[in-house]
């Protein structure tokens, strides 16, 4: 189906492509799909807070950024 909708793109699936579907099938409009991922995401976001601070303890990711580093941002180059 994402072929269909998005032709020529080779993209993946994930979640929010299945609960787009869900969210269309029950007659929501495209444009609130975001605003409903987001509230979702900021459930989460504070049951992660709630989580670490009855733990007393701060939880971080496992994974290390490997990108670029040392760039500067363009407000940085801006106000120098």
């Amino acid at each position: 189906m994402l072929e269909e909708v998005k032709p020529g793109r080779h993209l993946r699936t994930n979640v929010e492509f299945y609960t787009a579907l869900v969210l269309q099938s029950i007659g929501l409009q495209p444009p609130l799909f975001v605003a409903l991922f987001a509230c979702g995401r900021s459930a989460g976001w504070c049951a992660h807070v709630i989580e670490q601070h009855m733990e007393d303890h701060l939880i971080r990711p496992q994974s290390e950024y490997i990108g670029a580093r040392g760039k500067i941002l363009q407000r940085q180059r801006d106000h120098t």
